[in-house]
């Protein structure tokens, strides 16, 4: 009898032991926020990096250098975010019809569950009976006589854990890396699309965004778009000079027309 209850008291810790859950200690949690503050640089360079891929494709169309105008570190951080938002976002709508996907699907089986279970249960019956058949039976043997068996060369297992661990950890950096770098290659064809919109538009008439600017060879003003400045010149698109380059002591003003000037000013070309 006291064998019995001490049986049946070990059982029942047993029991309770599984039931309660594991509590995750504080140096677990620790973990986890040392690695995330670890990677909090990697992904500011990141979006960094594509605040630059934009910038620089965005000039690209008109043919000015990067270098010569550089946005600020924060225009350039604001810019990587819009710019991985524009196209991450759209992204979203793949794991939505994923999912989507996976709750008909789970429907269907729970619709056809018996047919499903008759097949499966007859595809395994035929490959049980190839499997124990004299044929495959002696296959196998023939394969595997001269094979390598468990425990035989053990630093042969080793030097194959160790070179499929270095492998999984070189592909690893490797899709990183590809990620990053494609995402800023797309950054940087978003800027060159904005750019091409933009002269687009321009091309058809003045614009909200463009400028009434005034200089020597325009001094009756001209509808420009500003492209980029820096502390001593600025950068205008037009469509009857292109990209100009002026001095800031060079211009004579620069005036944002209101939007209602912008459409009438474009109406009226259309007429003309």
């Amino acid at each position: 009898m006291n064998q019995r209850s001490e049986l049946r008291q070990w059982l029942r810790q047993q029991a309770k032991q599984k039931k309660t859950k594991q509590v995750k200690s504080p140096e677990h949690t620790l973990v986890f926020v040392q690695i995330a503050l670890a990677l909090l640089p990697l992904l500011t360079a990141c979006v960094y990096l594509f605040g630059m891929s934009w910038h620089a494709g965005y000039l690209s169309v008109f043919q000015v250098d990067s270098g010569e105008f550089p946005l600020s570190t924060e225009q350039n951080l604001l810019a990587g975010i819009i710019a991985l938002a524009n196209n991450v976002l759209p992204l979203i709508i793949y794991p939505i019809a994923l999912m989507v996907t996976l709750m008909t699907l789970g429907v269907l089986i729970a619709l056809t569950f018996r047919q499903i279970k008759r097949f499966s249960e007859y595809f395994k019956a035929r490959a049980a009976h190839i499997g124990n058949s004299k044929y495959t039976l002696g296959f196998l043997k023939l394969l595997f006589k001269n094979a390598i068996q468990p425990n035989e060369a053990k630093w042969f297992e080793a030097a194959y854990d160790v070179l499929f661990t270095w492998y999984l950890r070189f592909c690893f950096v490797l899709i990183t890396c590809a990620i990053v770098f494609a995402l800023a290659f797309q950054c940087y064809r978003d800027g060159e699309e904005w750019a091409q919109k933009q002269t687009r538009k321009m091309e058809q008439g003045p614009q909200s965004f463009a400028e009434q600017l005034i200089y020597a060879k325009h001094p009756e003003g001209i509808s420009a778009m500003r492209i980029a400045c820096n502390a001593t010149q600025c950068t205008f698109w037009t469509e009857k000079d292109g990209t100009i380059y002026l001095r800031h002591d060079q211009i004579d003003s620069v005036t944002i027309p209101r939007k209602t000037e912008n459409k009438k000013a474009a109406s009226n070309e259309k007429a003309n």
